[in-house]
């Protein structure tokens, strides 16, 4: 799907950090691109290492969360406790009765 960008001027320089996710889903992929300061084919190298300058990589930092902690507050959750606790009664009758 070819969309066709028209530009009558250029936008200010940092006009493309302002787009909302909410506004840019309500717009047509060309309103989109024009917002962005971007075309088809995508940013030129000269945009691409100005914008690298100044917003650093597309890369997702870490959330820093540590699995042991996560783990932990998983286990605290009351349905994962009612899920163990029916799985081992279960389990516990079936060994008792003979029949798995």
């Amino acid at each position: 799907m070819a969309v066709e960008v028209r530009r009558t001027k250029s936008p200010p320089a940092n006009a493309w950090r302002a787009l909302q996710l909410r506004s840019a889903a309500t717009m047509s992929p060309a309103g989109v691109l024009g917002a962005l300061a971007s075309e088809e084919n995508g940013l030129s190298p000269a945009e691409a290492r100005r914008r690298l300058q100044q917003v650093g990589p597309n890369a997702l930092r870490s959330h820093g969360a540590r699995p042991l902690a996560v783990l932990l507050r998983q286990l605290r959750n009351p349905l994962l406790i009612l899920l163990v606790a029916a799985a081992l009664t279960r389990s516990a009758s079936s060994v008792t009765s003979g029949s798995l």
